[in-house]
């Protein structure tokens, strides 16, 4: 019933005691304990005799328990009791791992499906206005070698179904980042900060705001640039469509454009005819002989108007054919003018009669 002690030279070395609270107490005269084996594995076995005990090593200073490392109590943690953990107390793990390997950092893994599941890791700073940071770090030198990544994985899948990976550039402080879905690489940017897709880019938004802003602030920069791949009518560079999937309009490889509506150039109005252009109180209008808006014609030099490009026949065409509000209730005379202001010809429309 009393304690065991070994003693050196007359100083207590070690004592073995035993107390109906605390249980067997090893006390070292020394600053450090050693075990060496003699040709075998050096082993310190702590077994617990059910998942509701624990088997763990307490750290303490000056006699005050500072942390706790083992296998988990079931009363602590709300575990199962076979996790191993470190700690402070029983009440929130720090660094816990259970049986197959799924791990938790101030609380217990719990891995689930869906967009309810628990989150399985959280890093947070432990200071006010602070950053929380988790650094990757590996150990390449090469330009375009992996560094580091990020891999996921479904619940019973081989292959992975994301990958997101850092690569080293030229030097220490260049690097581009890849994004892989499906174990292929579907996002590159690279160390200029250029996207490249793999794929196409689908945008669905089902508010009134827009889609995209796309802006350059450098003064020299451009816009939206779209390269055909080659430059033939068969390829188009871009194409619209409306909600119907019914294209509106089209531009090919080889610069020419098809439109399915009327056109507008110049103005936010409503096209009046197949194709109206605007500028200030300028006006072009070309359409049909049943709806069309006319208005003031500027050419270029070396302009001619032809009638029936396409009629492979004898054909003619007509001038004035409609007036008012693209109706027939007023005339509408006709000047023919030299360039200096001077008349050539005048069609009075109302009497049917010309005059030069």
């Amino acid at each position: 019933g009393g304690d065991i002690r070994f003693k050196d030279n007359g100083t207590n070395f070690v004592t073995f005691s035993s107390s109906a609270t605390t249980g067997s107490v090893f006390t070292s005269g020394s600053s450090s304990v050693f075990i060496t084996p003699d040709g075998h594995n050096s082993i310190v076995r702590l077994d617990k005799s059910s998942t509701s005990r624990g088997a763990r090593f307490e750290y303490s200073t000056a006699g005050s328990k500072k942390w706790y490392q083992g296998l988990s109590d079931s009363d602590h943690f709300s575990s199962g009791g076979d996790e191993y953990f470190i700690s402070e107390d029983f009440t929130t793990p720090r660094f816990i791992i259970e049986p197959g390997g799924n791990i938790g950092m101030g609380m217990l893994p719990n891995i689930s499906s869906g967009a309810s599941g628990t989150t399985v890791l959280t890093v947070s700073a432990s200071a006010s206005a602070r950053n929380a940071l988790l650094e990757l770090k590996g150990t390449r030198t090469a330009d375009g070698q992996i560094n580091s990544y990020v891999r996921s994985f479904s619940n019973s899948g081989s292959t992975p179904i994301t990958d997101i990976v850092s690569k080293r550039g030229a030097s220490d402080t260049v690097g581009s980042l890849e994004l892989y879905t499906s174990n292929t690489l579907a996002l590159t940017i690279d160390s200029s900060q250029n996207a490249t897709f793999a794929g196409s880019i689908n945008t669905t938004l089902s508010s009134t705001g827009v889609i995209g802003d796309l802006r350059n602030t450098n003064a020299s920069g451009y816009g939206l640039k779209i390269q055909a791949t080659d430059g033939s009518s068969s390829r188009y560079i871009t194409t619209f469509n409306d909600k119907d999937d019914n294209m509106k309009a089209r531009i090919y490889g080889d610069g020419s454009a098809t439109f399915g509506g009327n056109v507008s150039i110049g103005g936010s109005h409503t096209a009046s005819g197949i194709l109206d252009v605007r500028a200030n109180s300028s006006k072009v209008g070309f359409g049909t002989d049943s709806s069309a808006d006319f208005g003031e014609i500027y050419f270029g030099s070396g302009v001619a108007i032809n009638f029936a490009h396409e009629t492979n026949d004898n054909a003619g065409g007509i001038i004035n054919f409609r007036g008012y509000d693209n109706g027939t209730s007023q005339f509408r005379d006709l000047t023919i003018m030299d360039g200096k202001g001077s008349l050539v010809a005048f069609f009075d429309d109302s009497t049917a009669r010309m005059y030069w």
